[in-house]
């Protein structure tokens, strides 16, 4: 006879997820803004925003990603990304809903980002679409 565990949703203490002073909603994420940190020092990025809310084309779509990422391209100019940082393999309903509309009205890619052997990588959800949410702004 098989025994079935349950696993429970045990959040880890808020000092933990503590990092340069500011609370973060889980661990990891708190361990994703030392790694973009420290991309920071290697020039690979520019700076970083957490927490960024984004409007998804009308104002009761207000999505807020984990962390908006800046660096400066070749030609001088700047590349954004979206990145929320999740287990892997954890997808919600609600996520999908949020990347069916930022497919539609994101004004940037979106990322998913989870620790994988030691680091960090990354998958493509959605890409964003300019044309779109810079028509809504202006």
């Amino acid at each position: 006879m098989t025994k079935t565990v349950h696993r429970t949703f045990r959040p880890v203490a808020p000092e933990r997820r503590v990092y340069k002073g500011e609370q973060y909603g889980s661990l990891t994420e708190a361990r994703y803004a030392r790694h973009l940190d420290s991309l920071i020092a290697i020039r690979q990025i520019s700076w970083w925003l957490r927490q960024v809310p984004v409007v998804l084309g009308c104002a009761e779509n207000r999505y807020r990603v984990d962390f908006l990422v800046f660096r400066e391209l070749e030609d001088r100019s700047l590349g954004v990304e979206a990145i929320d940082v999740k287990p892997r393999g954890v997808e919600t309903r609600e996520f999908r809903r949020w990347v069916k509309l930022w497919k539609s009205h994101g004004p940037c890619d979106l990322f998913v980002a989870y620790a994988q052997g030691g680091g960090w990588a990354r998958d493509l959800v959605a890409s964003g679409n300019p044309e779109a949410y810079n028509r809504r702004v202006s």
